[in-house]
């Protein structure tokens, strides 16, 4: 008699069908409402276990997925149904999906800049240094000067 109910066990051939359809961009969940696939945290589980190798093909699919997510903010955008404001909420949870799924490639990008007491520049105070670790700091600092009132090159006793 055969087995009733969802598939548990882990196969290569179901494995290929869910990353399949995770790289054309449908959600794990969706694809776990099918009665013919394991529910989702059974697929987790062979992610976080990494069946022979799930893991590695979880991830490549992932990253297929946040392309083909791309690919339709440009299918909203271009629609012409005038629905902006659905169009919008649309386009947003893509974005911010991709961006906590893949922030490097579509995150926020954020400079961070340094600097001292009210913008001013970063100060280091050198004056108490020896020689041999200002002519370190010098050359750590490829050569820059080290602005401690005195020239770079005078900082002999």
């Amino acid at each position: 008699m055969a087995k009733k109910g969802r598939p548990t066990e882990y196969t290569p051939e179901l494995a290929a069908k869910i990353v399949e359809r995770i790289a054309s961009g449908d959600s794990l969940r969706k694809i776990c409402r099918s009665v013919d696939m394991p529910h989702e945290s059974t697929v987790r589980l062979w992610a976080t276990q990494d069946r022979n190798g799930f893991y590695t093909q979880y991830t490549r699919a992932r990253e297929a997925q946040m392309d083909s997510l791309a690919e339709d903010l440009l299918e909203i955008a271009d629609d012409d149904k005038n629905d902006v404001n659905r169009a919008r909420l649309r386009v947003d949870t893509r974005k911010w999906l991709m961006s906590k799924i893949a922030p490097k490639r579509f995150g926020d990008r954020v400079a961070k800049e340094i600097s001292g007491p009210n913008g001013g520049p970063v100060r280091f105070d050198v004056s108490g240094m020896t020689d041999e670790q200002l002519a370190a700091l010098e050359t750590a600092l490829g050569g820059i000067a080290i602005a401690a009132g005195e020239d770079a090159g005078d900082h002999q006793g």
